[in-house]
């Protein structure tokens, strides 16, 4: 992490997903937490000591929804969302990592998402 205002760096860690590329990076709106998304899952980190804190995966369909493509942290710091090449974004419990919602449908591969201020839309 790299403090903006001083320049300096406050801490390095490493994070893992079981060797393949980190393909998206969000902070938890508390700035608490960081979310890593990559092929392996949206892995949930303690931000200061880089402890693994939860990892979101879908049990039934294996490796998601292929590569993932995007991912947002909800404004009320309960949720994260995710979003694939497969066009389908997944809705994940942020403490626990538990899949909450699947949702399919959208024609083309789902580059970016964004929570609405209230936290509750996603587009």
């Amino acid at each position: 992490m790299f403090y903006l205002s001083t320049a300096e760096y406050e801490a390095t860690f490493n994070v893992t997903h079981l060797g393949t590329a980190i393909d998206a990076l969000v902070w938890s709106p508390d700035s608490q937490h960081v979310a890593t998304h990559s092929y392996q899952g949206t892995r949930v980190w303690d931000a200061m000591t880089g402890k693994q804190v939860a990892i979101c995966r879908d049990l039934t369909h294996g490796a998601l929804g292929g590569l993932p493509l995007a991912i947002g942290w909800s404004p009320p710091n309960n949720a994260i969302a995710s979003g694939f090449e497969d066009g389908t974004a997944r809705l994940w419990e942020a403490a626990t990592g538990k899949q909450l919602f699947t949702y399919a449908g959208h024609s083309s591969q789902a580059y970016d998402l964004v929570w609405s201020p209230d936290g509750q839309l996603i587009a």
